[in-house]
């Protein structure tokens, strides 16, 4: 099993992409506390077969980047946002 695949079956224990929950939200204590900042969009047309996960760089911010996923507007799609778990330790 490569890591993509263990990744979907974490997910998966996760409930995140269960058809049958589509507005499932996911909670901060799912995560490890390096990852409890997130934002959530839960796929607007129906069951979520998809989930699209975000994480930004330097500089931007986890709601940045759920919008940018908002207007891709991929089909049965929720998606997940992650903010950077720690802040950089000098001034740019």
């Amino acid at each position: 099993e490569d890591s993509s695949q263990e990744y979907v079956r974490q997910l998966r224990s996760l409930r995140i992409l269960e058809a049958d929950k589509p507005s499932t939200t996911p909670h901060k204590s799912w995560f490890p506390a390096a990852l409890s900042s997130f934002s959530f969009h839960a796929c607007a047309t129906g069951p979520a077969a998809n989930l699209l996960v975000l994480i930004h760089g330097l500089g931007d911010s986890a709601d940045n980047f759920l919008s940018f996923g908002r207007r891709l507007d991929l089909p049965a799609t929720s998606l997940l946002a992650f903010g950077g778990p720690e802040a950089l330790p000098f001034d740019m």
